[in-house]
Formats: C-alpha cells, structure tokens, sequence
C-alpha cells in the first residue's frame, strides 16, 4: 500500500503522470526565519554634573532617537592671585663659601691627577669650621667635597703606585741586553 501523503512535503502525494515524469521535480521553498524582536532603547542614565553644576532635566526616552545634549554649565571666569613672592633665607642660614669651593675642586680634581683634591679637603674641613662657629649653612657640600677629596686622593695615589711598578718591571726587562737581543731577533 502506497501512503496517499509524502512525509516530507506535508502534502498529498501525486499519482506518477506519464506526462509529467520527464519533467523536474518541484523543490517547496524552505521557510522564512523569523523576524527578531524590535530592540528597546533606552535613554543613558543620566551622571552626576561635574563642578556643582545644576543637572540637566530628564527627556522622556524616544524610540530610535538620538538624546537631547545637556545645556553647557555655566562657569565664572577664573579669577589669578597674585604672583607668590618668595621670601629671602634666613640671616644665619648662608651656605658657606669655602664648602662650596671644597665641592667643586674635588670633583675636578679626580680629573687633574689629584692635584685639586687636596685642596677640595683642605677647604673642606675649614668649611666645617667655619660652619659650625657661624651657624652656616653647607654642610651637605663640605661633607662631599672631603669624601670626593679623599676617595680622588687615594685613587691617584694607587694609579702612581701602579705605574711606578709598571715602569720599574719593563725599564729593568728592557735594561737586560739578553731580553733586548731576542726582542731584536723577533723582528
């Protein structure tokens, strides 16, 4: 027995026609997608004014429209104090002069073979004289240029001593005629 209805079309099955059996069989379009739901727009929640400013009265949300923009706030023109004068250092706190030069002639001393050094560390300590005696300010520059002075005194000290034993081993080699004459048959 032959079911008088095609499963998959849904629709009663036609009898074979001898006349429409060369033709093509007739495909049913499949079915739309549903349309989505329309979306719900929202106006954006309304945020704090910044400043103190009033807030802008809320619009009634519209569909699809854009939102109103809030009324500019109303600011006062900026009001400059006047320029701060400042005010001079204190009598007793001058920065002493010798700490200043203590300063400067150790840290170019370590520059000129040590030669500034030792006065960067004279000067410093007449600094620190100078500045406990008078109340002065430069502590901090005295301090620095004795611990440059010395560090820089020290280093040229070990810089000559390494020389003068440099000297000393190649002058006594190049002294030797035997180290001379097979330096003269290298060549």
């Amino acid at each position: 027995m032959s079911n008088p209805t095609d499963p998959n079309l849904g629709q009663p099955a036609a009898a074979p026609d001898a006349a429409s059996a060369p033709q093509e069989a007739q495909v049913p379009a499949p079915p739309a997608p549903p349309a989505p739901p329309a979306p719900q727009y929202q106006a954006p929640p309304a945020a704090a004014q910044p400043y103190g400013a009033p807030a802008a009265p809320a619009a009634p949300a519209q569909q699809y429209a854009a939102p109103a923009p809030a009324p500019a706030p109303q600011y006062a023109a900026p009001q400059y104090a006047a320029p701060q004068q400042y005010a001079a250092p204190a009598a007793g706190q001058t920065t002493n002069t010798m700490s200043v030069i203590s300063m400067i002639s150790s840290i170019v001393g370590i520059f000129s073979f040590g030669l500034l050094c030792l006065l960067g560390v004279i000067l410093g300590h007449i600094g620190l004289g100078q500045i406990k005696r008078n109340n002065e300010g430069g502590k901090g520059f005295a301090i620095t240029g004795l611990v440059v002075g010395y560090i820089g005194i020290v280093g040229w000290v070990i810089a000559l001593i390494i020389m003068v034993v440099f000297f000393a081993i190649f002058g006594a080699a190049f002294s030797d005629p035997s180290f001379v004459a097979e330096l003269d048959s290298m060549s």
